[in-house]
């Protein structure tokens, strides 16, 4: 029999797609670690681990990085990679250097996910410094046994870059008026499951499009709070911000509900540090605070003297223990507690239950007249006193 045109190109596209089937195995995942406590001028291990290490002859892959930011000192293989390997740093002549790493194997080498291929020893030197795989084009720098190249396209998705920097946390504790009851906030809204998992400051006037999330929210949690760092008192020497949890009793902690809240890439310095909260209006240290890694606590509740503007800026909440805390009833976020947080927030709301609503003054769920009566009237005409 014989096969016409159309089924010889038929059986050629089939032919083709099971070969390139046969041929497009994929390459390990391999990732660059992501340092976040670093010291400057000491040196610091960066792992390079891979995923999806099956069957493989062998690879040949870039990192760059920023010499003012890291220099290199060392590079060791895995011990497992027997055979040839070779790790070189070279200098592009443009401030970034190039770490080639090499290996060939005499046959094919499985490595369970999570292991490392090679470690990295850099002295860090400041700042932020990305370690960034370079794309050597379109061959595959991953192999078989047999030197067949091993799909790594999309490359993003293969070569996963890593960091180097510095944290610097902040160690700080302050009360929100509304939730304070004795000595400690509530935990209404997290009791009853209405706090969201993902920071509640994307919004205007803040407008932070930081992305901490969590799977689910830590014990002991009043709410999400704003955190932001100024070198000067003017909000136009902002540095960095961040979301974090204000637990019961005052403290702002990471994500995990413990531990002080971290910025990575800051170094230790003075900073302004100035607090936003959903409906709460905004306080300030009175003066820069010296951040570090063993920082004192900066307490914003000891008195109006911690604060920028004074007495103007926060309240004391519980005057038997001068125990002095952010005021309530700012729903709109302006800083202020004018008409606008009764008229456009405060009434259209009035009545709603089980919510996690800014009009909900006192935190407890519920929009009803106390929030009214007990924090927006005796708060009215509160003004911004922040630069």
């Amino acid at each position: 029999m014989k096969i016409g045109s159309v089924q010889r190109f038929l059986l050629g596209g089939i032919f083709s797609l099971i070969s390139f089937s046969i041929l497009a195995v994929n390459a390990p995942i391999t990732t660059a670690a992501t340092i976040t406590n670093a010291i400057p001028g000491q040196q610091v291990t960066v792992p390079v681990t891979v995923t999806g290490f099956t069957n493989i002859g062998s690879f040949y892959v870039c990192l760059d990085y920023e010499y003012t930011k890291l220099h290199f000192v060392s590079g060791t293989y895995n011990p497992v990679l027997s055979g040839l390997c070779n790790v070189g740093d070279n200098d592009l002549g443009n401030g970034f250097h190039r770490l080639i790493i090499s290996w060939v194997g005499g046959s094919g080498q499985t490595l369970s996910s999570g292991s490392w291929i090679v470690n990295y020893v850099f002295t860090y030197i400041s700042g932020s410094a990305p370690l960034q795989w370079f794309d050597m084009g379109p061959s595959c720098e991953y192999t078989d046994p047999s030197g067949n190249s091993l799909n790594d396209l999309p490359t993003s998705t293969y070569y996963i870059n890593g960091l180097v920097s510095t944290s610097t946390p902040v160690n700080t504790r302050v009360f929100l008026e509304g939730p304070f009851a004795g000595k400690v906030m509530n935990t209404t809204l997290k009791d009853l499951g209405l706090l969201p998992l993902l920071q509640p400051y994307n919004a205007s006037p803040w407008n932070y499009s930081g992305t901490e999330q969590v799977v689910s929210i830590p014990a002991n949690v009043t709410d999400w709070i704003l955190v932001e760092l100024r070198t000067g008192p003017s909000a136009s020497t902002k540095v960095a911000t961040r979301a974090g949890f204000l637990s019961s009793d005052g403290y702002i902690t990471d994500l995990a509900g413990t531990g002080k809240l971290n910025f990575t890439g800051l170094s230790a310095g003075n900073y302004y540090i100035v607090i936003h909260h959903r409906n709460h209006m905004p306080v300030m240290s009175a003066a820069a605070v010296a951040l570090s890694a063993t920082g004192a606590l900066y307490d914003f509740s000891l008195g109006s003297a911690q604060v920028y503007g004074g007495a103007n800026a926060c309240k004391n909440i519980f005057a038997a223990l001068s125990i002095w805390g952010m005021i309530s009833a700012d729903a709109s976020n302006e800083g202020n507690i004018f008409i606008d947080d009764y008229t456009d927030y405060w009434v259209p709301a009035f009545g709603l239950t089980n919510g996690y609503n800014k009009a909900d003054f006192n935190m407890d769920g519920n929009i009803f007249i106390n929030d009214y009566t007990d924090y927006w009237v005796p708060n009215f005409g509160k003004s911004n006193v922040l630069p």
